[in-house]
């Protein structure tokens, strides 16, 4: 995620997170991305297929993403990751994730399809701040290219290896 204007909100939401007692391993914002999809384990085979299958993905417009709220997965008083995302989604956003659902499937993908969960982690805590999320500030993040990306997580935060990377086709402006 390349937009300067969303990774400077994000640290400044960090730094307000730090203030308020909130400790963890934070997301350097130079790695911030958004996970659309989280499938866990997967073979190095059925990776290289799904790989394959997002070179379809070129011929699709980028899209504004709209991240309009903070959120956190996990139990309320100690939340395995703190997130900004947004539960509504374009259409455009829509039909792009319909073309991964559908490649997965095409990749030989035989678990269950996870749920959509579009969200940037913003940080994994080890200790709850002594309030609640404090309000995140819209803003509109362009989408222009897709990424599957091997996570491992480590005590000094996460390291983030991207296994293929496609470019949507041209810019695009319809927010969701």
């Amino acid at each position: 995620m390349a937009d300067s204007a969303f990774a400077q909100a994000v640290g400044h939401y960090q730094q307000r997170l730090r203030r308020l007692g909130w400790e963890g391993a934070y997301v350097d914002v130079a790695v911030l991305h958004l996970t659309w999809l989280f499938l866990g384990e997967v073979e190095p085979a059925q990776a290289e297929a799904l790989a394959q299958e997002l070179e379809q993905l070129r011929e699709y417009p980028a899209a504004v993403w709209r991240v309009d709220e903070v959120g956190a997965f996990g139990p309320p008083m100690m939340p395995r990751v703190v997130w900004v995302g947004s539960r509504r989604a374009s259409k455009r956003l829509e039909t792009l994730r319909d073309v991964v659902v559908r490649g997965m499937l095409r990749a030989g993908w035989a678990g269950e399809v996870p749920p959509w969960a579009p969200h940037v982690t913003l940080l994994r805590p080890r200790r709850r701040g002594e309030t609640a999320l404090p309000a995140w500030s819209p803003q509109a993040v362009s989408i222009g290219e897709i990424s599957l990306v091997h996570s491992t997580l480590t005590p000094r935060g996460p390291i983030y290896r991207p296994l293929a990377t496609v470019p949507l086709s041209r810019p695009g402006g319809e927010q969701s």
